[in-house]
């Protein structure tokens, strides 16, 4: 995604993955979604930690186009030290 506009990012969406060598996945956030001007969604900090910077956008026009920009860190807990590990997929 390489948008910062509301309007065009209406068919993005955020999806997990919990197994990288499955296809089965689940949608966190299923539309609205868009970059905040710059950033990355994702940057990693370390192995462990990711910060997650993004805004979600409604595109519609009845409302006055709502938004909000959302910045966090996630943290991989309760797993073991070898397999606590987060990664970007492209």
């Amino acid at each position: 995604m390489n948008t910062t506009n509301a309007l065009n990012a209406t068919t993005n969406k955020i999806v997990y993955y919990a197994n990288t060598n499955s296809a089965a996945f689940k949608t966190l956030i299923s539309s609205g979604v868009r970059s905040l001007p710059g950033f990355k969604i994702f940057t990693i900090t370390n192995n462990v930690i990711a910060v997650i910077r993004y805004g979600l956008g409604d595109s519609y026009t009845n409302d006055f186009f709502q938004a909000v920009d959302v910045q966090a860190t996630g943290v991989s807990l309760n797993r073991q030290i070898v397999t606590n590990m987060i990664s970007i997929l492209p």
